[in-house]
């Protein structure tokens, strides 16, 4: 009998200009960030079905991050806890949730393409 081994919901890369930044010129100018979601659960209703209201809606995902990505923070590590916080929380059988800012061009001596965050919760 064959058996489904995971299910996963990712959205890659997401680009923001956000105030994100320790120096008050990246929260003025503003910093490119990259944002991805990975969230792996039980989607076999959604899958059967082909209904939205049966699945996680990737608006609804986008909407929270866009949200926190235009909070003005210091820190991504910062930032990537208060978007995986609120994902967790909605309602949908979730058995892991990870999230990954990465800070494009970071203000460092040096040519350093990017910098990252990402931080993962099982549920």
């Amino acid at each position: 009998m064959l058996k489904i081994k995971n299910q996963k919901l990712e959205i890659n890369k997401i680009e923001f200009f956000a105030p994100i930044g320790v120096y008050d010129h990246e929260k003025i100018g503003k910093n490119r960030f990259l944002v991805s979601v990975t969230i792996e659960g039980d989607f076999l209703k959604s899958m059967r079905s082909d209904h939205l209201s049966d699945t996680l809606d990737y608006q609804n995902i986008y909407d929270i991050v866009h949200t926190e990505m235009q909070i003005p923070a210091d820190l991504i590590e910062h930032v990537c806890y208060r978007i995986s916080e609120k994902i967790v929380k909605i309602d949908f059988s979730m058995t892991k949730v990870k999230v990954r800012i990465e800070k494009c061009a970071p203000p460092m001596e040096g040519n350093v393409e990017s910098t990252s965050f990402e931080v993962e919760w099982d549920l």
